[in-house]
């Protein structure tokens, strides 16, 4: 906005005004978009709702100053883009696969503690060892040599099915509630 601002102020010809518009505003949405909205607020959303679900009032304060922040940001660079005018444009295009690489590696991050957070399976079922020693084996066996590592492998297993075999979000969540009832229903869960 700050650069049509800039170019309408300078005189500009009203169908380049027009036409750098519709060039631009798709592909800087596209990249403001996909770190803030996409990447950023969601992030920040799991770890405020981790708090909050515990509950600390920290969770809704970080979430607000968050988005506080991101609502001046807009601000700002508007004001940058109406300083910089074009010049701006090459200076978002260089930086941008920067900020999205920082973006990406924090989303992942953040993620996989979410699911050692949120995911959670508990196996029921004892096995009877010799002497008539019951061991559990969610936590006699699975969790004392690796913790966590069933959700991680129902993680993993969501993930290459959603990105080898292509199956759809839709189906692997019905799936996972079907599963998860027939489980509970014959005891295994």
């Amino acid at each position: 906005m700050g650069l049509m601002m800039s170019l309408e102020e300078g005189g500009a010809d009203h169908d380049t005004i027009k036409g750098l518009k519709l060039a631009l505003f798709g592909p800087i949405a596209g990249i403001g978009d996909a770190i803030f909205w996409f990447t950023i607020l969601p992030i920040v959303a799991g770890i405020s709702c981790s708090f909050a679900s515990q509950g600390s009032i920290l969770g809704p304060i970080i979430f607000f100053l968050v988005y506080l922040s991101i609502w001046i940001l807009r601000i700002v660079w508007t004001h940058l883009g109406y300083n910089l005018g074009t010049k701006s444009i090459d200076i978002i295009t260089e930086n941008s696969d920067t900020i999205a690489n920082a973006a990406t590696i924090l989303g992942i991050t953040v993620i996989g503690a979410l699911i050692a957070s949120y995911v959670s399976i508990n196996l029921l079922p004892v096995i009877e060892v010799d002497g008539g020693i019951k061991v559990a084996v969610q936590t006699e066996f699975f969790d004392k040599i690796f913790p966590n590592f069933l959700p991680m492998c129902v993680t993993l297993l969501c993930f290459w099915l959603l990105k080898k075999k292509q199956v759809s979000p839709i189906v692997l969540i019905v799936a996972i509630i079907v599963l998860s009832i027939v489980a509970s229903a014959i005891g295994l869960l």
